[in-house]
């Protein structure tokens, strides 16, 4: 919930980004499918999770396709690390999470 068009604004301004200024990872534990999630193209995930609370998150993770069976990501809780983008897609702007890894929740 913390994630919104305000704190991506904030984030926006420790610009510019590059090698001696990396982008910053986040992190989101113990999220569940939400319904949805599914392999698109030929190895990447687009996730639908939710917390506990029912805030939804919703991102793609490329080239990781083969966690999708190995986690049993609709079964299993996960946390995420992911950075951020802003996506402009019909006249509508939303903020993606660019997930880089999951890690299955024991």
């Amino acid at each position: 919930e913390d994630i919104n068009a305000k704190f991506y604004d904030l984030l926006k301004r420790v610009g510019p980004l590059g090698p001696f200024n990396m982008q910053p990872i986040f992190i989101t534990k113990n999220l569940q499918d939400a319904g949805g999630t599914k392999i698109v193209g030929k190895n990447h995930i687009r996730f639908h999770l939710k917390d506990d609370k029912g805030q939804q998150i919703n991102g793609i993770c490329f080239g990781l396709a083969d966690y999708y069976d190995i986690a049993d990501i609709k079964r299993n809780r996960i946390n995420i690390c992911y950075t951020l983008q802003e996506n402009s897609f019909n006249g509508r702007t939303t903020i993606d999470f660019m997930i880089r890894d999951i890690k299955i929740i024991d």
